[in-house]
């Protein structure tokens, strides 16, 4: 059984797209010394879209959908290093949410990144990610598969 890592007094992050471990970003949440808590999503009018190098989320006027990714804990601190990375508050913004899936028996708050820009033109709409996940390695496959969530 894995390790228990407590989260008490840190932030959380969802991450959905490059910081998932195993991707080519992934290795900025370690000189953060976050910690994986494991996997978990959100649900609500949302899409995520795969922009070639790297996924966005997006809000939309429709239905809910469910997006996957990976929560880690981190200091408070540490979210200035994200916010960097991810262009905050110009390019992506940070917004709490919670999660939809438990951790540790709880649902937890969590900052999730989502893309600024307001209208999408047609060839990038067409680029939905199904399922609300991207590009996963086989941990996260096997979890969702787990989960009565065939993608």
């Amino acid at each position: 059984m894995a390790k228990r890592v407590s989260d008490e007094g840190k932030v959380r992050v969802l991450v959905y797209g490059t910081l998932k471990q195993g991707h080519t970003n992934g290795a900025l949440l370690e000189r953060v010394r976050a910690n994986f808590m494991g996997y978990s999503s959100i649900v609500g009018p949302f899409k995520m879209l795969d922009l070639g190098p790297f996924p966005a989320l997006f809000d939309t006027k429709g239905e809910d959908n469910e997006i996957r990714g990976e929560v880690y804990a981190m200091e408070e601190e540490a979210l200035a290093h994200l916010d960097f990375y991810e262009g905050h508050p110009n390019f992506f913004q940070r917004r709490k949410l919670w999660t939809s899936r438990e951790i540790d028996g709880e649902m937890k708050r969590v900052w999730v990144y989502f893309q600024t820009i307001d209208e999408l033109d047609d060839e990038i709409a067409g680029h939905v990610c199904k399922d609300g996940l991207w590009q996963p390695m086989d941990p996260e496959r096997n979890f969702w598969a787990k989960q009565n969530n065939p993608f």
